[in-house]
């Protein structure tokens, strides 16, 4: 039998890749999640299809994935790969029922859609479990069919139109 005692690992180089506390808690230094928001206004129009959110804030971004603006989205770092939980949240701004739909795509293809009837300012939300490897890209986009352009986005007793991540 034998015991292994350390409080620290460290790569090739010297740099620290997992500590270990007195309690059993291990850490590592990059732990490869995300949590992109829309803090202002983005309209989504009616009838158009989908429409991809323009994040535009970040609340966790370990691993420095994530891009903002027209091409908002989350992308794999080298040598993150892996098993992913994947969730998106989206709030159509409007109390006018209609069809609605929220999707997470991988590379620019749906990979699981909610389709949903808009009633009074209601939210839908796709949670996934993926495997990614370094290089492919998660965004969230939604559509709205309730006969007008309507925003997601801002901030009302929570973000309101957000989507995040992390690996396993």
């Amino acid at each position: 039998m034998s015991i292994l005692r350390t409080n620290q690992i460290q790569d090739t180089s010297g740099n620290s890749a997992m500590m270990i506390n007195n309690t059993g808690l291990i850490t590592t230094s990059v732990k490869h999640a995300f949590y992109m928001y829309r803090s202002a206004f983005q309209a989504v129009t009616n009838g158009s299809g989908y429409n991809q959110i323009q994040f535009d804030a970040t609340r966790v971004n370990e691993g420095n994935g994530v891009t903002f603006g027209a091409s908002a989205r989350y992308t794999v770092p080298a040598n993150a790969g892996g098993l992913y939980v994947l969730h998106a949240f989206g709030r159509l701004e409007t109390a006018t029922d209609g069809n609605a739909a929220i999707t997470l795509k991988l590379n620019g293809t749906s990979i699981g859609t909610t389709y949903y009837y808009n009633e009074y300012y209601d939210g839908m939300d796709v949670s996934l479990i993926r495997n990614l490897s370094a290089g492919d890209y998660i965004e969230m986009a939604m559509s709205n069919s309730v006969g007008a352009t309507v925003n997601v986005g801002g901030f009302d007793n929570g973000d309101n139109a957000y989507c995040w991540g992390y690996r396993l």
